[in-house]
């Protein structure tokens, strides 16, 4: 597989579900953006991505790269935060109120924004009201990211990290770090392998009961597979 490296400039569609979508890159090549298209989660405009995949001819779009996996980071320069902030993810922030924000604190907002979010206050037309309905969803933005970059070092598709999430709450990351073998009956999607490599780097020792009772159960369904 080819890797590929850009900030996202576009989303143009995001299918049902969050499991499919086209979004337009620029790299650091010059020239016009490259088309992205695939089964991997919906970025924001402005994020800094990595993917994994292959080139392919569209009969009516031309080239594009065809994903399979993708790794998600913050943008850290001041045009992309201004469009991750004004994308719509964050509640009560639009485009007007995110271009405010960049001019208050330019490319240090989102270390503001993670350290300091008092600050915000600071921000014309940022009342208590809307400070509290900002925090709250950042705060819930930030989780979800972390629970991505997270999965995708497991080999779990970031797209999990909202299903996980909505399948246990405020339990995710103990469900995760302390119970992983859950998921795989619980999740639909993500297997034994997955999950024990999870379950070893958190320490969890290979004679397991949860292990052991998931492991025999992919055994059997593999065996009943080639059977």
């Amino acid at each position: 597989m080819e890797e590929l490296k850009g900030t996202v400039t576009d989303v143009i569609y995001s299918g049902s579900g969050n499991f499919f979508c086209v979004f337009k890159i620029r790299t650091q090549n010059p020239g016009r953006g490259i088309t992205v298209a695939g089964p991997v989660e919906t970025p924001c405009a402005g994020e800094k991505v990595t993917m994994w995949g292959c080139w392919q001819k569209h009969p009516r779009f031309g080239m594009q790269f065809r994903a399979v996996r993708m790794q998600r980071e913050k943008p850290d320069e001041s045009e992309g935060i201004e469009k991750f902030l004004g994308s719509g993810m964050i509640d009560g922030i639009g485009p007007a109120l995110a271009r405010r924000i960049i001019d208050c604190f330019g490319n240090r907002t989102l270390d503001v924004m993670d350290h300091h979010m008092e600050a915000l206050l600071e921000v014309p037309g940022i009342g208590e009201k809307t400070w509290q309905k900002i925090k709250e969803s950042y705060e819930n933005t930030a989780a979800l990211h972390e629970l991505v970059l997270f999965l995708q070092t497991a080999g779990i598709p970031g797209r999990f990290a909202a299903v996980i999430r909505q399948a246990y709450g405020e339990d995710a990351w103990d469900v995760i770090k302390t119970m992983p073998y859950r998921m795989i009956g619980e999740i639909p999607g993500i297997g034994f392998h997955a999950v024990d490599r999870i379950a070893r780097e958190e320490g969890i020792l290979p004679d397991d009961e949860d292990r052991i009772e998931e492991g025999f159960r992919y055994i059997l369904a593999q065996s009943s597979g080639e059977g």
